[in-house]
Parts: structure tokens; C-alpha cells; sequence
């Protein structure tokens, strides 16, 4: 269980890199990729959290 919370932690630090760099660019596709990247990230964090929460 606990590399599962770790592997969580580590999907949402790479949402909060992708939404940093949306931040620096700007080039509305890039923005709007990495912005969906960081959506996409936080999502399999949250199934991981929830399966972890189930367990």
C-alpha cells in the first residue's frame, strides 16, 4: 500500500510540473496540452488513492 501512496505523490507532483510549465509558455496548444496532462495526472492519482482507500 505504501508504494501506491508513493507512486500517488509522485502523479501529483508531475501535475504540478506540468501546470508550472503552462505557466512559463505561451503557446496556447502547449498550454492547453500540459494543462490536460496535469487534469490526466491528477486523475490516476485519484483512482490510486481511492483503490488504497477500498483496500
Amino acid at each position: 500500500m505504501r508504494a501506491r501512496m508513493e507512486d500517488a505523490a509522485s502523479l501529483r507532483a508531475q501535475a504540478a510540473r506540468c501546470r508550472r510549465l503552462a505557466a512559463m509558455v505561451t503557446t496556447p496548444d502547449v498550454i492547453e496540452t500540459l494543462r490536460q496532462m496535469a487534469r490526466e495526472y491528477d486523475a490516476r492519482a485519484d483512482a490510486l488513492e481511492a483503490q488504497d482507500a477500498k483496500d
